[in-house]
């Protein structure tokens, strides 16, 4: 069946329950080269509502890494990100266009399906959802200024729901096959990858090491999400000093970012930031493995990270 399956998907997401308080800035933190400070913000739980809402009262400072000033890329298997570039496209149109965004769409997502099994030697992949997001334009979602990751453990009970019955329903070959490998009992794992539709100038995506993380900066204490759906299956976040954010300067088309699903990102201010004007597209793509163990790479994985984050 599909649920056993999806039900992995939940031992892949970090059940966090701590509350923390941010700190000051270390001037430590900022010493090395190709750091920069970035302005962000955070969610706060309103108990009336039982959701997150994003609190623009108070602006988090938190120190970024240029990616292009590392020695070595991130990787996903130890930060739960990577970066690759030379993805071109042959496109001369702008991508202001709606009409040309829309007609590029499918050059998009089967570019990301074949990135996520490039570099992770998946057995089968399938785009979920894409989006392309942008703060103007017609048919873009807005950017999310506020640090969070794409999905919680709750979440992942929507979002298993929800692919399970688009399976059920589609014709698609494609996701057909999909349907058949999960019948097989075999694991799943969901990645994004996203790109800019132009260099960026402003709102520079970060996103944190997985392994910098500790129990205690996720903001789901065991709260009871009113209710689950795609605009709050997110999980919440907290800054901590200690963790490491990353970013890639002035990044281009062709340069895409590949991040787990757990993975805490938001879109930075940087100091000098042009007014709005970054476009983006993003996919979000299931990637089924060949398990090595009735226990599948989730509970192993989660296991792993668990240890670093209790160190």
């Amino acid at each position: 069946m599909c649920s056993s399956s999806f039900q992995r998907i939940v031992f892949f997401i970090f059940f966090y329950r701590s509350f923390i308080t941010c700190k000051s800035i270390s001037k430590r933190e900022l010493k090395s080269p190709g750091k920069v400070l970035g302005e962000v913000f955070q969610y706060e739980w309103e108990p009336l509502s039982k959701s997150y809402e994003e609190d623009r009262s108070k602006i988090i400072k938190v120190p970024l890494q240029d990616l292009r000033d590392m020695d070595e890329k991130p990787n996903l298997k130890t930060h739960g990100f990577t970066w690759v570039s030379g993805r071109h496209f042959d496109n001369d149109a702008p991508l202001d266009s709606w009409y040309t965004r829309d007609q590029m769409r499918k050059t998009f997502q089967a570019d990301s399906v074949d990135l996520v099994k490039e570099l992770t030697q998946a057995d089968f992949a399938v785009a979920y959802t894409d989006a392309y997001r942008a703060d103007f334009g017609r048919e873009t979602q807005r950017l999310i200024p506020t640090i969070h990751s794409d999905i919680s453990p709750k979440g992942a009970k929507y979002f298993k729901k929800q692919f399970q019955e688009e399976l059920s329903k589609s014709t698609d070959p494609t996701k057909v096959k999909f349907r058949e490998h999960l019948k097989q009992g075999k694991d799943v794992v969901m990645y994004t990858v996203w790109r800019p539709l132009r260099t960026v100038e402003d709102n520079h995506l970060g996103l944190c090491s997985l392994n910098s993380l500790l129990e205690g900066d996720a903001m789901n204490f065991g709260k009871k999400i009113k209710s689950v759906d795609a605009s709050n299956a997110f999980e919440a976040w907290k800054y901590r000093e200690g963790q490491r954010w990353h970013y890639l300067s002035h990044q281009t088309p062709d340069e895409a970012f590949v991040f787990h699903g757990n993975v805490p990102h938001a879109s930075f201010y940087l100091e000098g930031d042009a007014d709005q004007t970054r476009m983006s597209y993003e996919a979000t793509v299931m990637a089924i493995f060949e398990s090595p163990s009735t226990e599948g790479m989730f509970s192993k994985l989660s296991r792993k990270i668990t240890s670093l984050s209790l160190a």
